[in-house]
């Protein structure tokens, strides 16, 4: 039986989940504006608006325009899941101070709008393109003809995930700014098809405390946490609202923020987004630490890399809806190299420092599992042996970037399919451990052969000194139960007696695909645990 909502939230609250999924029992983390980039503009705000949309439905909003007779370019935005458009008021705020006319709303569903929750679907991509409709036809707003503002769009999260599918269906929008958004949320949520629990149960109660949700999306969720599985009408439903597959409809100049830390949607959903924009669009990726998480950030803070990504988008906006000679905003620094955004910036942590790139890196190294193994297979199974590791001695130092594949003779044992857990751990010459980016990638085994396995894209220094650990395992537990505050751990594991064999002979090989920034790793390798 799944644990019941008092208990959970509870869980939830305590453990402080980022980009406003849920604003009353969760809080943000790394959301917020940089107030060194507050502008000079004075501004009014007109706290409470009722917008009717496409089908008669009452958005509320929130109206935020810089004082002058002159028309100025405007932003739309809204808010995470289970918030409202209060979590966007700074962000609003720094638009302002900049100049802009800035429009924030509560989704449809969410805080006083009223309608049911769809997910980003056809009725909230209607509400999105009522509002621009509604922009245009205010005087302070300026248009580039009949019903077109000079518009853009940013938000984290469920306010990313409707700027792409708005773009994908209207073209009036002339910049985008999705943080921490979404390209599948299949990937998201039933990666593999592994259900990821913590996050998909948490998203499910935080949706039904703090809106009224789609009557058809309410029960296949309920199917699915019944079943622990999601099934494949909640599937197809989730790939309805994504824009996998269709990102070459979009032709809106395209800033994606995503998180290296970001555990529901990784950093492999902004790699997807990146390069499927690419072909046509203008587009950039802007890499920094936090996002979605289950953990309070540790350390100074944010700020710098909070600061770096807000006048990142400044600069966006100002590039592509300010006219030529126009004021500029603090986005625009008195340094001109640093408006010009590079094609892919990385904030990297041994440094400290952004990394510019012209495109993301793809150089890797295979390592096979051979040479860190005294057996020609390792026999997984849950309730009795139940992870593996490789261990990779490096000669000298290397930097991981990139997402890290695996290939994978294999065979399942004991039931109807096995999930296999895979992750990548730095250890110290002390023999500490440490899971990189505490990121853990799930993929279900359901016949033999050779499965490919991606792992969750990673940045992260090694010194030579340092081991490079792959574990596998068929229990989650093995490699998140630190980083995941709940019982049940972070995905749906496998039921016993199931299992799996990796084979990893000379003759049957499986080999891991290391990314680095210079392609190549010298490497001795020796069993590890398991």
């Amino acid at each position: 039986m799944p644990p019941s909502r008092r208990t959970f939230l509870g869980k939830l609250a305590a453990a402080t989940v980022a980009a406003g999924v849920g604003s009353s029992v969760v809080a943000d983390r790394a959301v917020g504006a940089a107030a060194s980039l507050e502008g000079e503009y004075e501004y009014d705000v007109t706290e409470t608006l009722a917008i009717e949309s496409f089908d008669d439905t009452t958005l509320e909003a929130s109206l935020y325009e810089p004082a002058g007779e002159d028309s100025r370019p405007a932003i739309l935005m809204t808010h995470g899941w289970g918030g409202t458009r209060a979590d966007r008021e700074p962000l609003a705020e720094l638009y302002a101070s900049n100049g802009y006319v800035v429009l924030t709303y509560d989704s449809r569903g969410f805080g006083e709008s009223g309608g049911a929750v769809g997910v980003d679907g056809p009725n909230e991509v209607g509400d999105a393109q009522r509002l621009l409709t509604w922009l245009a036809e205010r005087e302070s707003v300026r248009t580039d003809g009949g019903g077109d503002p000079r518009v853009g769009m940013d938000g984290y999260s469920y306010g990313a995930g409707i700027q792409l599918m708005t773009a994908i269906e209207d073209d009036r929008l002339d910049a985008l700014v999705p943080r921490w958004g979404w390209h599948d949320l299949r990937l998201s949520n039933d990666p593999n098809q592994v259900l990821k629990w913590a996050w998909f149960y948490g998203l499910y109660l935080s949706g039904v405390e703090n809106g009224t949700l789609d009557e058809e999306f309410l029960a296949l969720s309920e199917t699915a946490i019944e079943q622990k599985n999601a099934g494949e009408e909640l599937r197809d439903f989730w790939r309805s609202r994504s824009p996998v597959g269709q990102l070459g409809a979009i032709d809106t100049p395209t800033l994606l923020i995503s998180g290296w830390d970001d555990r529901l949607f990784t950093p492999n959903e902004a790699f997807a987004n990146y390069r499927g924009l690419a072909d046509s669009t203008e587009v950039r990726l802007l890499m920094y630490n936090y996002g979605h998480d289950f953990v309070e950030f540790e350390g100074e803070g944010p700020e710098f890399q909070t600061e770096y990504a807000d006048r990142s988008a400044l600069a966006w906006m100002d590039t592509h809806l300010k006219s030529e000679g126009e004021d500029e905003s603090k986005g625009e620094s008195e340094d001109e190299d640093e408006t010009d955004i590079a094609p892919v910036t990385l904030y990297r942590a041994e440094s400290e420092e952004f990394e510019e790139y012209d495109a993301l890196p793809e150089s890797a190294d295979a390592l096979s599992l051979a040479m860190a193994s005294e057996r020609g297979a390792s026999r997984l199974r849950v309730g009795g042996e139940e992870s593996v590791s490789f261990e990779f001695d490096l000669e000298e130092a290397v930097d991981l970037l990139g997402v890290p594949r695996l290939w994978l003779s294999v065979v399942p044992t004991g039931g109807e399919g096995t999930t296999l857990f895979g992750g990548l751990e730095a250890v110290s010459p002390d023999g500490e451990a440490t899971l990189i980016k505490e990121q853990t990638a799930a993929t279900r085994v359901e016949r033999e052969g050779l499965l490919a396995f991606d792992l969750i894209g990673i940045e992260h220094h090694l010194p030579a000194d340092h081991t490079l650990r792959l574990t596998l395992t068929v229990i989650d537990d093995d490699l998140v139960e630190e980083a995941v505050p709940f019982e049940d751990g972070l995905y749906v594991d496998s039921d016993a007696p199931a299992g799996a064999v990796i084979k990893h002979s000379p003759g049957q090989p499986s080999v891991l695909a290391v990314p680095t920034s210079e392609g190549t790793i010298e490497a001795t390798g020796k069993p590890g645990k398991g």
